[in-house]
């Protein structure tokens, strides 16, 4: 199999943590997105990846709680599966 690299982010869950100060006070976030783009890019096991922060997030949580059973068929759930996760 290899060698596995793994990243753990105490961080990364907000649009603000990708920020940087340059020396004149100006917010930046190209640097460390770049960054976060080259991990997503590359087979390493990333702790959590984008997509398991935003499935894993407060707020999308609190969205797909609200849905309804057709809406969560978007997701890729079948019928009998929306049925289930849905709050009665």
């Amino acid at each position: 199999m290899g060698t596995i690299d793994t990243f753990y982010l105490r961080t990364g869950y907000q649009f603000a943590d990708y920020a940087t100060v340059d020396i004149n006070g100006n917010r930046g976030y190209l640097a460390l997105m770049g960054i976060r783009v080259l991990f997503e890019q590359h087979c390493i096991a990333l702790n959590a990846a984008l997509g398991q922060q935003l499935a894993t997030s407060k707020r999308m949580q609190m969205l797909l709680s609200t849905m309804d059973e057709q809406a969560l068929t978007l997701f890729g759930l079948t019928q009998p599966e929306a049925s289930v996760v849905t709050p009665r």
